[in-house]
């Protein structure tokens, strides 16, 4: 009696950000948004340019200031000076002005060459055989079978396991657009964390930690995938009874664990943090 609307129920799907994203078939959700080479075709992509080439004249501004602040103390101490120091200046000046104007297509070899090593993960350890919605929505109807009163009763039981599923799905999806969320301020914001490099109060480490803060988002997508993997491979098939629904939803609220640890595990292993 309730086969067609459980069915509906775990096939639910919507578009994001030109994304399909689909209650029942998380992994190839996921796999979507990992995506960096994709991603950044889409038009929201287009707001970090936008918001960088307003920042753009900052960095510079803040640059500037750095380079006369530092100009400032060397006059300042007349014994020290010596034409090297005041030419390293200017080198490291022209330098980091350099990384600024085309900080956008640096930030862009970044994401390309971790999208890159994305795809060579993805296809060594492809994600398959993950039981979709079809799957567990035929599952759960065949389990929602018998009289009227048990049907009813165990519709219950289904909407709980249900509520649960889409509660960990939505955690996940969370988890992966925040990701791209952070790539985007971070292609917006980029010339002022590399025009902190000329400034002599930890500076330097300012955007060394910003360089590789950015290498760990696409570092994310890597580990990410890989969760992905062992998200598949525990799901494997799904019973039509009620073991198989908490298999579901103890194997979606694993992979949204493992999603919340790739974060801080990836900024560990960069040192972008």
């Amino acid at each position: 009696m309730f086969d067609d609307m459980i069915r509906d129920l775990f096939s639910l799907s919507f578009d994001f950000l030109g994304i399909n994203i689909n209650v029942g078939d998380i992994a190839s959700t996921i796999t979507q948004f990992a995506n960096f080479s994709t991603m950044k075709n889409k038009n929201i992509f287009t707001i970090a340019k936008t918001c960088y080439d307003i920042v753009l004249p900052v960095g510079l501004s803040l640059l500037t200031l750095f380079v006369m602040i530092k100009f400032i103390k060397e006059v300042l101490e007349v014994n020290k000076l010596t034409w090297e120091r005041v030419v390293m200046i200017g080198i490291e000046f022209f330098i980091y002005k350099a990384l600024i104007d085309n900080s956008f297509r640096f930030l862009t070899t970044i994401m390309n060459i971790t999208s890159n090593l994305y795809t060579s993960v993805t296809n060594a350890i492809a994600v398959s055989n993950v039981a979709t919605g079809t799957t567990v929505g035929n599952a759960m109807a065949e389990f929602c079978s018998g009289g009227m009163v048990k049907q009813c009763c165990l519709l219950i039981v289904v909407l709980i396991l249900w509520i649960g599923i889409m509660g960990t799905m939505i955690g996940c999806i969370t988890q992966v657009v925040m990701v791209f969320a952070k790539i985007i301020l971070g292609f917006a914001t980029a010339p002022v964390p590399l025009a902190m490099g000329m400034n002599d109060n930890g500076g330097a480490n300012t955007t060394k930690t910003f360089i590789m803060w950015m290498c760990s988002l696409g570092l994310e997508y890597i580990l990410m995938m890989i969760c992905t993997k062992i998200y598949s491979v525990g799901m494997g098939t799904v019973t039509s009874d009620l073991a198989g629904g908490i298999k579901v939803f103890f194997a979606n609220a694993l992979l949204l664990a493992m999603i919340s640890f790739c974060s801080p595990l990836a900024e560990k292993l960069t040192g972008g943090r």
